[in-house]
């Protein structure tokens, strides 16, 4: 059994953990693919930056959780992938940012990746009140 955890735990990590081990920006991830359970969940930039100030003493953190794990990632030279799997019909708490964070993020700063979206992010239970098929097209249209 503790074998079986050791090697499980080689490719299943805790999503802060992932994210504080690539704060210096010149460390380049081991990782190419990576899945972010409950990426709807992540955290908007008041949020990360508060946790950066108190955690890590970084006083001057200026980005969502998304656009930070998109930013780490793409120091690839080669290629990467992320997988955001998300939970549609869920409240949005306070300091998430939801998908709409992963769209503007996308947009804003990293429009040469491209995105793969299911057909059903336009359902109401999962764009919260925001208009994702319109963010989701303008991140479509700068792949």
């Amino acid at each position: 059994m503790g074998d079986a955890r050791r090697d499980v735990s080689a490719f299943i990590q805790n999503i802060h953990h992932f994210r504080d081990h690539y704060i210096p920006p010149d460390r380049l991830p081991d990782e190419h693919v990576v899945a972010f359970d409950e990426a709807q969940r992540a955290w908007n930039r008041n949020k990360l930056a508060a946790a950066m100030r108190e955690k890590h003493g970084i006083r001057d953190f200026v980005k969502s959780e998304p656009e930070f794990l998109i930013e780490v990632m793409n120091r690839h030279q080669d290629w990467c992938a992320i997988v955001c799997l998300i939970g549609g019909g869920q409240e949005i708490n306070e300091g998430e940012a939801g998908l709409s964070e992963w769209f503007t993020a996308l947009s804003n700063h990293f429009p040469a990746w491209k995105v793969f979206t299911s057909n059903h992010l336009t359902e109401p239970e999962y764009s919260w009140g925001h208009n994702l098929a319109s963010m989701i097209a303008l991140s479509r249209s700068q792949t």
